[in-house]
């Protein structure tokens, strides 16, 4: 069954961790969308799946539409990630989501729509540590678009202050590596002290 997945966009980074994700875990055959002034500057992001949307033309979301309508009805494989906020919002900050993702999902049904939490947080060292928390699928079948806009941004939230939950209480017992980079200056030299 096709999947959309709907994510926080809270820093430049995050279509990267999702891709990460899915490159190791998921490996679907993944599209995100991107706003299309990002999309200009940064083309190499094509080759990782995305498109762009511009939101100041009629046609042209029409156009987005249409080519993620084909994306979820190509496989049982494809998979298409939007972030419902249409821009990046600092953490904290008041949300806006957009229905867009619940529009074309209505369109595209049967599918899933999966929440999908990320967090970036330095703990204990001077990199950060990336957390992503996925939510349980919304099975949308024969459904409004209002429906799906409601229910998913609802767990999205939800899903959203459960990531800031485990981190603020440092519950990260069912967490696995994703992306492991080199060693933190605390890193090395706790090696060095144990070795001792």
């Amino acid at each position: 069954m096709p999947r959309l997945y709907i994510a926080n966009h809270n820093t430049w980074w995050d279509g990267f961790f999702l891709y990460a994700l899915n490159q190791r875990h998921l490996r679907d055959d993944i599209h995100l969308m991107m706003g299309e002034e990002q999309f200009q500057k940064f083309r190499f992001f094509r080759k990782l799946g995305v498109f762009s949307i511009r939101t100041d033309r009629i046609g042209d979301v029409k156009a987005a539409f249409e080519y993620s309508l084909r994306v979820l009805r190509q496989s049982h494989r494809s998979s298409l990630w939007i972030f419902p906020s249409g821009e990046m919002v600092p953490y904290g900050s008041p949300v806006q989501y957009k229905d867009g993702f619940a529009r074309i999902a209505a369109l595209a049904q049967p599918l899933n729509v999966i929440p999908v939490a990320t967090r970036i947080e330095y703990i204990d060292n001077q990199y950060p540590d990336v957390f992503i928390l996925g939510g349980e699928p919304i099975l949308c079948v024969d459904q409004r678009a209002e429906t799906i806009f409601k229910n998913g941004t609802r767990s999205l939230r939800e899903l959203i202050q459960r990531l800031e939950h485990r981190i603020s209480q440092r519950n990260f017992s069912d967490f696995r590596p994703l992306l492991t980079g080199r060693s933190s200056v605390s890193d090395r030299y706790a090696k060095i002290k144990g070795a001792d």
